[in-house]
């Protein structure tokens, strides 16, 4: 979808471009959430992810657009988690939502050994940006299981 839409969005600026995405296996690696900050697009969060000022956790950076034109400036987004009475940190049955930052390891030992973990997130569920913009069930399920470990193929 990305690679139709940016050749005529671009055509009235003349603009050439480039096209990078942050799928596994990727490369170059290219630290979009870093990136994201940098730009203005939103900053930590107790769930390790940006949450945006209008769709709280249910965003995410699926491309990068690399354009040789000047393109007019935005206004940043600001802290998606301004303000906010983390609701997200308690509602973690693993206790990996932190307002000190995140913890992978209890996030991923949760979702490989319990439910609910393995294909939702309780605590991505309890932001309260955005929650008109959430994830059905079933797409945070997919969305969910992609991101976790694939068992080796049989020889």
């Amino acid at each position: 979808m990305v690679e139709a839409a940016v050749p005529a969005a671009l055509a009235p600026l003349g603009a050439g471009h480039g096209i990078m995405f942050p799928f596994a296996g990727a490369q170059p690696v290219v630290p979009f959430q870093r990136l994201g900050r940098a730009a203005g697009l939103g900053g930590p969060s107790p769930l390790g992810l940006q949450i945006h000022p209008v769709f709280g956790a249910w965003w995410a950076y699926r491309a990068l657009l690399l354009v040789d034109a000047e393109l007019p400036p935005v206004p940043p987004l600001g802290d998606g988690c301004a303000g906010c009475p983390a609701p997200c940190v308690g509602a973690c049955p693993a206790g990996a939502v932190r307002l000190a930052g995140f913890s992978v390891p209890d996030c991923h030992h949760r979702r490989l050994t319990a439910e609910p973990c393995r294909l939702s997130c309780a605590a991505r569920i309890a932001c309260i940006r955005g929650p008109e913009h959430r994830y059905t069930d079933r797409e945070l399920a997919f969305h969910m299981a992609a991101s976790m470990p694939k068992p080796p193929l049989p020889p």
